[in-house]
């Protein structure tokens, strides 16, 4: 799968960071809003992480399984198998703040960004979605996101 890295000129060891879903569809927009922002101090020099899917976008899919599979499956491989690779090639290190560790996506991708905030929510508690789908009946026991953005506390 193809994984694209964004890594600011300001970034510095222990750096925050985000995983963008089917990171594609947003690479090329990210960087060039993140430069302006960053420089205008506006949100903290961070890390983008942004893999594709596995492949296909229908039923039985690979990214359906990825993306909407209520599960810690792609939490861990992200934690486990992705952070020590993008860390590895790139000679950077990550935050384990979970404050400055976000997940982001769309569509499905934001079902994805949002399950990875509850799955492990002292590994990463941020969490962007644009939008999320309403087609999933939460548990009452589920963590509340505050305001759709921002931390998770336990319901």
């Amino acid at each position: 799968r193809h994984v694209y890295v964004y890594i600011p000129k300001q970034i510095k060891p222990n750096a925050p960071f985000m995983v963008v879903q089917d990171g594609h569809s947003y690479i090329n927009r990210m960087a060039p809003v993140l430069d302006n922002m960053i420089a205008a101090h506006r949100v903290p020099a961070m890390i983008i992480i942004a893999p594709d899917s596995g492949g296909s976008d229908a039923q039985g899919s690979e990214r359906g399984l990825e993306y909407d599979t209520l599960s810690d499956r792609y939490s861990n491989w992200v934690e486990q198998e992705l952070l020590p690779a993008v860390a590895q090639k790139y000679g950077v290190t990550f935050t384990s703040d979970p404050e400055g560790r976000a997940a982001m996506g769309g569509s499905s991708g934001a079902i994805c960004a949002w399950t990875m905030a509850c799955s492990i929510p002292s590994v990463t508690t941020r969490c962007f979605p644009i939008p999320v789908p309403s087609s999933i009946r939460l548990h009452r026991k589920t963590p509340r996101l505050h305001a759709a953005v921002g931390s998770i506390t336990p319901a």
